[in-house]
């Protein structure tokens, strides 16, 4: 799980290109085998095997900079990467943490693909951990219908804002009710563990969360062990 890119400075969300090119090769020179989010769902839809060693590149909020980075990156190694949708903010900056950076218009992300795939990330960037299952369910299908009136293609995904979830096992299980009432198949927290397959929840699938601020020996831990252990 990634968000943004930079040539020129990292931070907690931010990874310098240099850097995220480094970690692309190195997955690649470790024998992992790429999957697009959409293989992943078909794979899981039909119970079908996946390489051992399997990743997927994930990337949240459609920042502008994936466009200006990322892309090329992922034509050179002919890649694909699931970006995960705000939905009122595509085309606006990321006010809900307080930034200003670019979020992708609906042109910019149309010509993204088909190296860009795409998913929800709720409408309007809230924990939806917090939201009563009604408005959960109401997020869900305003993001849906904006999607469609734009007439853009994207996947029947979800990736929690923030990584949050609801916890409580009845609210849990009422939520994933209203993902599959709304049409998602895959919904993905954090998790920072790796996923065995076949899926053990897939409205629970754990991501990786890597950093700007991961030295490249945290991130080789990460891709082996999902996280780095502090001992």
């Amino acid at each position: 799980m990634y968000h943004k890119l930079s040539e020129s400075t990292s931070d907690m969300l931010t990874v310098k290109l240099a850097d995220f090119e480094r970690q692309i090769k190195y997955i690649i020179d470790e024998g992992y085998t790429f999957y697009s989010v959409e293989e992943i769902l078909k794979a899981n839809e039909l119970k079908g095997l996946l390489q051992k060693k399997a990743v997927a590149l994930t990337f949240d909020d459609a920042y502008l900079n994936n466009l200006i980075f990322l892309l090329p990156v992922l034509k050179k190694y002919n890649l694909k990467a699931c970006i995960f949708l705000p939905v009122s903010f595509i085309g606006k900056t990321n006010v809900w943490d307080g930034g200003s950076d670019k979020i992708m218009n609906i042109r910019e992300l149309k010509e993204c693909q088909p190296y860009f795939e795409y998913g929800l990330h709720s409408f309007l960037h809230q924990n939806l951990a917090k939201m009563s299952i009604s408005a959960f369910s109401q997020d869900l299908e305003t993001s849906r219908k904006e999607l469609d009136k734009l007439e853009f293609s994207y996947l029947p995904v979800l990736a929690f804002p923030f990584g949050q979830y609801p916890k409580e096992k009845i609210k849990l299980k009422e939520a994933k009710v209203e993902l599959i009432a709304k049409g998602i198949t895959l919904a993905f927290r954090i998790g920072n563990a790796i996923n065995s397959w076949p899926l053990k929840d897939p409205f629970l699938v754990k991501r990786i969360d890597i950093k700007g601020t991961d030295t490249f020996w945290e991130f080789k831990t990460k891709l082996k062990k999902g996280k780095v252990k502090v001992f």
